[in-house]
Order: structure tokens, then sequence, then C-alpha cells
């Protein structure tokens, strides 16, 4: 089994031992806001394994970062 990168946490984001990670802060008064997209191929894009992943890493990401929210459109 290969070793994590230098630097990398352990899951769970916690630093065994190490330094904390560093504090995000905005860029500028508005911050810098982008959309992130998922490229899936067409074939998979049903695939169960899929649409769990897209689902935990949306939940993951509103319970873990402040200030984000759902591009215009876009349901919940």
């Amino acid at each position: 089994m290969k070793s994590p990168p230098a630097g990398a946490t352990p899951a769970g984001g916690q630093c065994a031992g190490g330094p904390s990670p560093p504090e995000a802060v905005p860029l500028g008064a508005e911050g810098v806001w982008r959309t992130l997209y998922a490229a899936v191929r067409v074939e998979e894009q049903g695939a169960p394994c899929l649409q769990d992943f897209l689902a935990v890493a949306r939940a993951l990401c509103f319970r873990d970062l402040s200030g984000i929210r759902m591009p215009r459109g876009q349901g919940a």
C-alpha cells in the first residue's frame, strides 16, 4: 500500500500531532465565488456509486464550508 503524500491529513481531516490546517480567508470584500462542476460520462450518470459520491460531497461541503450556496436554478 502506498504512503500518503507528505503533508496529507488522515480521513476526517485531523492532523495527528502536526500543525492545524490553515484557516480559510475570503479574497477581497466579496470573496471569490466559482461554480464547481463534476464531469460525468452519460452512461455513468445513473450509477448508484456516482450518485452516492455526489450526495456525500454535496452534504459534506454544506456541512463544513461556511457561506456556500447552490447555483441559481439548482435544487438542494
